[in-house]
């Protein structure tokens, strides 16, 4: 019992020292994608094109990140080949294993706006409702569809005035 709970706090958080957290850091948008993946991965390679999709779409409520696991030659040909708008950055997998990354790609991270993880997908994850959770968590909703805490005791004690 007490590892599992060690192991997810220790998840919880981005990390101070990272070149992530600069990445975070640059904008003051509500919601960070993080995506860890590899050029000869078939499921990476249409992860990022949801990537691309959302980036798209919704650039001026979300940052994506992507986070290339190979080496430097590989990327840029990827890069160029899958027309990236994102910004991409190089980690090695002993940098990656510190956000859940283990032997498998994609993982996806969506960090909320206190730099907390608020979902993880370890597979490319369904459109529709991927869209769906980001929409909500841009629009200051909780993953489930609920406001925040606060925000709900403060809407019951205006209705009670």
């Amino acid at each position: 019992m007490f590892k599992i709970i060690v192991a997810c706090i220790f998840f919880i958080n981005i990390y101070a020292n990272d070149i992530l957290q600069e990445q975070i850091d640059t904008e003051n948008k509500t919601i960070t994608i993080l995506c860890f993946y590899t050029t000869w991965c078939p499921a990476c390679k249409k992860s990022i094109e949801l990537l691309n999709e959302i980036d798209k779409n919704l650039h001026t409520k979300v940052k994506v990140i992507g986070i290339d696991l190979d080496d430097g030659i590989k990327r840029k040909n990827y890069i160029e080949s899958l027309d990236i708008r994102f910004k991409v950055i190089n980690q090695n997998l002993l940098q990656a294993r510190r956000y859940g990354v283990k032997d498998s790609v994609p993982v996806i991270l969506i960090v909320g706006e206190h730099r907390t993880i608020v979902k993880r997908f370890y597979e490319l994850p369904n459109r529709k409702y991927f869209f769906a959770l980001i929409q909500r968590l841009s629009s200051g909703y909780l993953e489930n569809g609920t406001l925040p805490v606060q925000e709900r005791i403060d809407l019951w004690k205006k209705s009670r005035d």
